[in-house]
């Protein structure tokens, strides 16, 4: 192998050689056999070279194989690293750190996503240090964008796993405490925190309408003729999703925020009890329901 400083190396593609292989811990065998393939080759050095290509993926196909694009491709298995330019333009070798943006992303971009938003942007954004010299309605704002981003992304990737995740009003960690004091003193107990969970409660009950007003017959509005199995399965993901629901309800912060509710006399309180009480009887329900689907299409049709 050539040394890095041989005039015969490019030292640009040096640089994305290393980083590739010490972010997906592959040996360089791989590396070679990805430039041994005259296309992919020309697909990098175009990325050097053009400016009108200025974001370079290297990713991981099924065979293992080190496949390089000019951009995100759908679905991947794999972990992928990515290159972006901060300015259209050829590279030079010299300021490759400094002309591109880079890192990897996980096969599964919506986690990795959430991640980010819970542990990057979220403490920073809603550090108050951050913002001290903002103005207060700007700082309220930011926070309330923050926490709603983290709320969406916390439902959204619920969903993605055929479950319905209920997101927990900021401050949440500190109810247990905010409850024991509201027994001891309620003209001590801040009323922006009964607001923020009425809101919450809000917030849930367009969640839980959406899970109980689904139907099996939805398909067959859509034009398409389900099959006994797929009605096995809509019953048998609607009772987990409703037994999801009911579980995050039995949590103690859950249950702190019921209480608080109860002891300022919130007109939301039996709102909140009734959805409670909805989800129930529907998860009781499916379970006579589920008896019924199972005996009809295990029995054979004579």
């Amino acid at each position: 192998m050539e040394e890095e400083d041989s005039p015969a190396v490019d030292k640009r593609f040096y640089f994305i050689e290393q980083y590739v292989l010490k972010t997906m811990k592959l040996k360089p065998d791989r590396w070679h056999k990805c430039l041994s393939v005259e296309e992919q080759k020309q697909v990098i050095q175009d990325f050097l070279d053009k400016s009108d290509n200025t974001t370079l993926v290297v990713s991981l196909n099924a065979a293992g194989q080190l496949i390089p694009t000019f951009g995100f491709a759908g679905y991947s298995k794999n972990k992928s690293v990515y290159f972006i330019k901060r300015n259209q333009g050829a590279l030079s070798s010299d300021t490759m750190q400094t002309d591109l943006l880079y890192g990897d992303m996980s096969p599964s971009p919506l986690e990795q996503f959430s991640a980010f938003v819970e542990e990057v942007a979220a403490p920073v954004l809603l550090n108050a240090r951050n913002h001290s010299e903002w103005p207060h309605v700007v700082s309220q704002d930011v926070k309330r964008h923050v926490q709603a981003l983290k709320n969406s992304v916390f439902v959204v990737a619920g969903q993605v796993k055929g479950k319905t995740l209920l997101p927990l009003p900021p401050g949440s960690e500190r109810l247990e405490q905010t409850a024991l004091e509201s027994e001891k003193r309620e003209d001590l107990l801040d009323k922006s925190v009964i607001h923020v969970i009425e809101s919450m409660v809000i917030e849930w009950s367009h969640q839980i309408h959406e899970v109980l007003k689904r139907d099996s017959s939805e398909p067959l509005l859509l034009g398409i003729n389900p099959t006994p199995h797929m009605e096995l399965n809509f019953w048998k993901n609607r009772y987990a999703d409703l037994e999801c629901i009911h579980e995050q309800f039995k949590s103690p912060k859950v249950a702190r925020m019921a209480e608080l509710l109860d002891t300022m006399d919130s007109s939301y309180y039996p709102a909140f009890r009734n959805m409670l009480q909805d989800v129930m009887c529907a998860t009781s329900g499916l379970c006579a329901i589920g008896c019924v689907c199972l005996f009809r299409y295990t029995v054979p049709i004579v």
